[in-house]
This record gives C-alpha cells, structure tokens and sequence, in this order.
C-alpha cells in the first residue's frame, strides 16, 4: 500500500513513471543462488589462500556456458515442444516408439527408435527428459537399461508428480539423480521458448535425489532463462493442487466439448468474456489426448475425491433451483388468492352502490364489506344487525319523524312491517277523533 502511495505521489510530479522491478522487504534469498552462495561461503578459494576468491559471478558465467546433453524420451507433441526450446542451448538428441524422423530433422535434433536404444545412449546425454504419457510412464522406464541411466539425471514431465516419484524412486539405480518437473504450460498455452512466449508461466520441480547440483541447476536455469516462473514445491502438494485446478479444468472442458452434437458451448457473435474464457478451455484441454485424461483420473488420488465433490456441488446447484422454483410458485399462488380476495371486495362495493344508490358512502362501503364477506368466506354465518328505534321525536309537540340506524345500511322486512302497523294505528286514531268532533258539533 504504501509503495503504491508513493508511485501515486511519483506520478503526480513526473510526466512519465517506469517501474523496473520489485523486491519483497524483509524476504529471505531461496533457490539455487542461495546454494551457491553457501557453497562459496564453504569452499577453498583455487590456488591457496592467497589467490583471488571465486566470484558468484564467475561462477554463473561458467555454468551458463556448460553445454548440456539432453536425451529426450517420448518425442510427440510436447517433446517436440521441449526439444525445440532446449535445441537452442544444448545438444539434444531424441527416441520414440514410433517413426518421427520427419519431425525431429525439422528440428534439427538426431532421431533413434526404440529399437535403437544402445545408440541412443551412445550419444552419452547428460540428461534424460521422459516425455511420454502418464499411463506409459512406468512401461517406458522399464524398457531402458538400468546400467545406462547410471550417473545420469533423469528428468520427468508428468502432469502427476506422487505416482512420478514413486515409479522413479524405484525403478532408477540409486546412483541416478531424479528431478521431477511439471511445466504447467503446453503448445496450446504458450508459444515457443524464443519468442518470449516461456515468460510468466509455471514450472513446478521437486530435488528427489541430486548429488551433482550444478548440472541440476544448469538445466533448471533453462526455465529460469525463458523467464519461467520456478516453483518448487513437493511432489503430494503438487497433486493435491492439481486436483483442484488442472483436473476441474480438463473435466469441465471435455465435458463441454463432447456434451452432444453440435456441442454444448459453441461460439456465437455475442459472447461474453466468461463464455469466451470458457470456450478457450473447451479447446485447449480438447486438443490433449485422452491418455493425458486418464491419467491424470488414474494416478491422482485427489482426482477421485474431486469428482465426488464436483458431482456434490452440481446436485446442491440443482436442488436450489428447485427450491427457488417451488418458492416463486408458492408466492404467485399466495399472490393470487389475494387478489382474487379484492376482486370480491370490489364487486361488493359496486353492487352496493347500484342497489341502494341514496344511502350514505358510509352505509354504501358496510354492505359491500358484508357483501364481500358472504362471498369471500360462503360458510362464515353473517352477523345480525341490531336496529334502534325507527322514530324520534324532532321537539317538543312536533310530529314524529324517521331516523336511520347507523348499524345497518337497509330496514330489515319486520321492522318495516312493524313501521307500516304503527302508522297505519296512528292515522285510524286521528280519524276517530275527527269524527267524533264532528258528532259534538
């Protein structure tokens, strides 16, 4: 944070700004240079005490100028791969099951059957670089003299480190130095070693057993020339990274490029860059071999229980779009019912505005709620209205008027009736006095 506030502050003085390397503070100096300096700080300078003491970087020049002898085993696309890269420093000579003769006169590179294997290592290589696949790995190692890999650095390039080191460890004399290396780059994913296109990506070694550590770091220093990112790391840490990374990657690309036909992920003009990233996969895992696959299902053990919890996480993905799908029905339904609810109520209000139009809007909006009730709820009893008295008397001596109940917003049949009777009783008494004021008169 604090480098990056000063660049800030740097930028902001300066019209142009170029960061030429970094280094980490408080770090700890690892790898083949710190094994060179403590070989130097051990070693007798030459020539006795008097004579000039070895430089680091005398010793550098001298390693970089060792050529090596490089016999590469497996000769198919990513050893001619390596072959073409490691062509440009060294000596490399190449062996195969099958005819690649054309190929490696292409590269410049002697070609032996095997067949030929005594003349192969006539050529007396320095190093063996095993790029077969992994499913014959083991077979290929078999097939090779014993006596001939004595004293030689025996180097393999398998996608799966733990099976590597223990077919290595047995099958090699215990006079063979073993480097198991993972170049986490392909044809498909990196461009020749030339051009630059080495730079940035990852190769993963492991020292199993080196007595001669100069030519071991001679031929890392290929890697480390290209500007490779070297990560040295145990061969079981290996596997079980990989497991979670290039198995996911191979297994989700097959799938997707062998689910039907046409395939399931195609490209099309409106591709996001997710779906873009994807369809890269698809074809770079696709161009592998099977074999490549199989094995890296095979002799993983991390790959088995990977494929378990892929299958795990695909079911838990499936179950929530089904409880989600569940849910939203639920709520529609829900969503529905109350709305079926206020159409009722509204059809209440309108009937009860068009059947007693002089009533009050308060007498109006009770009977469209009771209306709605009775249709809303069929089986729910109405409640009865209590009615008060249907006369008041406006003042005193003033003739008796009608007054409308608050509780109700219509006179029920018997209050009418009643009504009627006590009317039609007051009018035949008026009428009786009337009459028998006129007898008097």
């Amino acid at each position: 944070d604090r480098a990056q506030l000063a660049l800030s502050h740097l930028r902001e003085q300066a019209a142009f700004v170029r960061v030429l390397g970094t280094y980490p503070s408080g770090s700890q100096l690892v790898g083949p240079i710190a094994q060179q300096l403590e070989a130097l700080a051990r070693a007798e300078p030459p020539g006795g005490p008097d004579a000039p003491p070895v430089t680091l970087t005398a010793r550098a020049s001298e390693d970089q100028a060792r050529r090596l002898r490089i016999g590469v085993v497996g000769f198919g696309k990513f050893g001619q791969f390596l072959a073409r890269a490691l062509a440009r420093d060294h000596d490399v000579v190449a062996m195969d099951k099958d005819s690649k003769e054309a190929e490696a006169r292409e590269l410049g590179v002697p070609f032996y059957s095997m067949y030929e294997q005594m003349d192969f290592f006539a050529q007396k290589p320095d190093v063996i670089v095993v790029a077969c696949s992994i499913i014959s790995f083991e077979n290929v190692l078999r097939s090779m003299p014993v006596d001939a890999l004595r004293g030689k650095l025996v180097v393999d390039v398998l996608s799966v480190k733990q099976h590597a080191k223990e077919v290595m460890e047995e099958l090699l004399p215990a006079d063979c130095d073993i480097l198991a290396t993972h170049p986490m780059f392909g044809p498909e994913s990196a461009g020749p070693a030339e051009g630059g296109g080495w730079a940035g990506q990852t190769l993963v070694y492991d020292r199993l057993r080196i007595a001669d550590a100069r030519r071991c770091d001679a031929f890392l220093g290929i890697f480390e020339k290209a500007r490779c990112r070297m990560v040295e790391l145990p061969c079981a840490m290996h596997d079980a990274y990989a497991a979670n990374a290039q198995f996911v990657a191979h297994l989700v690309g097959r799938a997707l490029s062998t689910a039907g036909q046409p395939p399931l992920l195609q490209a099309t003009p409106i591709d996001t860059q997710a779906c873009s990233d994807l369809l890269r996969v698809v074809e770079r895992t696709s161009a592998d071999s099977f074999d490549l696959f199989y094995g890296l299902y095979a002799h993983n053990p991390q790959a088995r229980e990977t494929l378990l919890r892929l299958r795990e996480a695909f079911a838990h993905v499936e179950r929530q779009l089904a409880a989600k799908e569940a849910y939203l029905t639920v709520k529609a339904e829900m969503a529905h019912d109350e709305r079926q609810k206020l159409i009722a109520e509204a059809r209440g209000l309108i009937k009860a505005a068009m059947a007693a139009p002089s009533h009050s809007s308060e007498e109006v909006t009770l009977a469209a709620s009771a209306a709605a009730g009775r249709s809303a709820a069929p089986a729910r009893e109405p409640s009865r209205n209590v009615r008060s008295s249907a006369f008041s008397s406006q003042d005193e001596g003033g003739p008796p008027r009608r007054r409308p109940s608050p509780s109700s917003s219509s006179t029920s049949p018997t209050s009418a009736n009643l009504m009627r009777g006590d009317s039609n009783s007051s009018v035949g008494n008026n009428r009786k006095k009337e009459e028998e004021e006129q007898e008097d008169q």
